[in-house]
Order: structure tokens, then C-alpha cells, then sequence
């Protein structure tokens, strides 16, 4: 409750720049800026890193990999890659102490993802999609629980490939677990029947709003519109009306 001689109240500002470290909302430079001179967040410099190297350590167990996603939260809510983020920044601009890094470096930890490390956690978590949705490609948007955006990462490979960057291995690799560089017409009405079929278990009706979409960032509302549309205009195949009226 400490206010300053000319009224500022200090201790209520500070308790907001908590709260936004604390939820990973507080820039970099502004935290640099306070821990100079000697701002502590609610523990030590101390404990905070020994927290943040007890959550790297027990994702390593899970994941197999000291390294988290960028926006990575633990169950508990601790903001894992913000402040593996911090570390690395540290680390670049030579704040981080020497037994700090050769703690992390000794669990496997990497100040700086190679291209081979970034295409291999990219292939994973497209395998990963494929075991639970049957499909690797995953939508435009999509990003895996622990926020790796998966979507957009699929997209660059596409992208690579379309102007000859991307490499053969890495090609053969998708295409061995089923990726597919461009969707057929067919593969994108039948993954829009589907979410269809999906929307109408869940909400009893098939026919979603228009600005729907799915959780994993499919545009269920638009690509119902685009049918609506081509019905109208008579495009719409025979079987696609057939199919689509059966659900209802």
C-alpha cells in the first residue's frame, strides 16, 4: 500500500508488474530493467531459476526434451517457455552466470534451435496430430496444446516445397506418414463434412454460424457458406447435396 511523498502509488504499479511477469505479459526489456536494479518478483533470483530449471527438468522426463514451446505453460501455470525465453536472452547478452548455464547445458538444454532441431520437433508433432486426428495436415491455424503452432510450421514445409527449398529426405519423410503438399477438392469437402458431422454431435444441429470455428482453427462456418453457395448456383455435385442433407 506504500505510496510515494507525491502520492504515487508505488506499491500498487509494482504489484501490477508482477502480476504481467507472473502471467508472461511483461516485455523482456522491462524485466530486465527492474531485475537490474534489484527487483525481486515475490522469490529470489535464486529460486526463480531453481523453479524454472525444476519444471525444465520434469518437461524433459515428459517430453523427452529440456526444451519447451515458446508460449509453454505447466499445468501449474508456470510459464515455462517465457522464462527459457529469458535464459536464452541472458545467456546471449552474457548475464547468465556459468554455473547456471552448465546446469541447463548438463539436462540437454539448447540456447538456440538448429534447422534440423526445428524440422524434427515440427515432424513430431505432426506425427503426433496424425495418432489423434488420422490425418497429418492439421489446420491453417492450429496449435498444439503446449502452443507450438503447428499450423503455420506445416505451412512453411509447404511452402519450401512449392519453390524447390525443401529437401529430399525431409520430403520423403511427410509424404512416408502421409502429409499432403496440396488438398484435393475432394480431401477438403470430406474434411468439412467430417467437422460437420463433429459439430452436429456436439450441438445437436448441423448447421453451424457463420463465424464458427472448430477448436482446432478449421472455418467450419465459412466452408458451410462456400456449400450453401455452390448449391444455389447449382456447382454443387449430386452426391455432395445427398450426403450433406443425410446429416441433416
Amino acid at each position: 500500500n506504500y505510496k510515494t511523498p507525491d502520492g504515487f502509488n508505488i506499491g500498487n504499479w509494482q504489484s501490477n508488474q508482477r502480476q504481467y511477469f507472473k502471467s508472461g505479459k511483461l516485455e523482456q526489456d522491462r524485466i530486465e530493467k527492474l531485475e537490474d536494479i534489484g527487483f525481486v518478483w515475490g522469490e529470489s533470483r535464486e529460486e526463480s531459476f531453481n523453479q524454472g530449471f525444476e519444471e525444465t527438468l520434469r518437461y524433459k522426463e515428459q517430453h523427452g526434451t529440456a526444451n519447451a514451446p515458446k508460449y509453454y505453460k505447466t499445468p501449474d501455470g508456470f510459464n515455462l517457455g517465457t522464462w527459457q525465453n529469458t535464459q536464452k536472452q541472458n545467456f546471449r547478452t552474457g548475464k547468465l552466470e556459468q554455473d547456471r548455464i552448465k546446469k541447463l547445458e548438463d539436462i540437454g538444454f539448447i540456447w538456440g534451435k538448429s534447422i534440423e532441431e526445428s524440422f524434427n520437433q515440427g515432424f513430431e508433432e505432426t506425427l503426433r496430430y496424425k495418432e489423434q486426428h488420422g490425418t497429418a495436415n492439421a489446420p491453417k491455424y492450429y496449435k498444439t496444446p503446449d502452443g507450438f503452432n503447428l499450423g503455420t510450421w506445416q505451412n512453411t514445409q509447404k511452402q519450401n516445397f512449392r519453390t524447390g527449398k525443401l529437401e529430399q529426405d525431409r520430403i520423403k519423410k511427410l509424404e512416408d506418414i502421409g502429409f499432403i503438399w496440396g488438398k484435393s477438392i475432394e480431401e477438403s469437402f470430406n474434411q468439412g463434412f467430417e467437422e460437420t458431422l463433429r459439430y452436429k454431435k456436439q450441438h445437436g444441429d448441423a448447421n453451424a454460424p457463420h463465424s464458427y470455428k472448430t477448436p482446432d482453427g478449421f472455418n467450419l462456418g465459412t466452408w458451410q457458406s462456400t456449400q450453401k453457395q455452390y448449391f444455389r448456383t447449382g456447382k454443387l455435385e449430386q452426391d455432395r447435396i445427398k450426403k450433406l442433407e443425410g446429416i441433416g
